[in-house]
């Protein structure tokens, strides 16, 4: 059984409803059709170079390596960044409690040098700290 198509309009009452509104523009819709694809090639375009290209960030990773309580306001971390050696990084570190809750965090800038470098972040906290995490590290271009 095939799909009921839309029943014709009348030549009255399109000739009136033209009258009122004006007739359709078939080039101003095509051009909307044109501006359309245009717009999705283009977010298609973005979307692919920022998954094959990274968005121009290049990889950079961080861990804790240990971590002490200075006092009751303050952690310290060393943290370990792996990533080019000629670019400089920042990772966002964060102490967080015995519930998981964020308490402190703060962003530690690691100089250029070798491929793996040791930074000592403190981190201030709001209240005590169980432990304290890299988040995540990016290089600055």
């Amino acid at each position: 059984m095939a799909p009921a198509s839309p029943p014709e309009q009348p030549a009255a009452q399109r000739d009136l409803l033209a009258d009122r509104y004006g007739r359709p523009d078939r080039a101003a819709r095509r051009c909307w059709y044109a501006v359309g694809a245009v717009v999705a090639v283009l977010a298609l375009a973005w979307i692919a170079w920022v998954g094959f290209f990274g968005g121009g960030r290049t990889a950079v990773s961080g861990t804790v390596t240990r971590f002490s309580v200075l006092s009751p306001t303050r952690m310290r971390a060393d943290v370990s960044v792996t990533g080019p050696a000629n670019r400089a990084a920042q990772c966002t570190v964060q102490a967080l409690d015995t519930s998981g809750a964020v308490v402190g965090r703060t962003v530690a800038r690691v100089p250029a040098g070798q491929s793996t470098r040791a930074v000592a972040v403190e981190v201030r906290v709001v209240s005590p700290a169980d432990s304290v995490t890299v988040v995540g590290c990016t290089t600055n271009e």
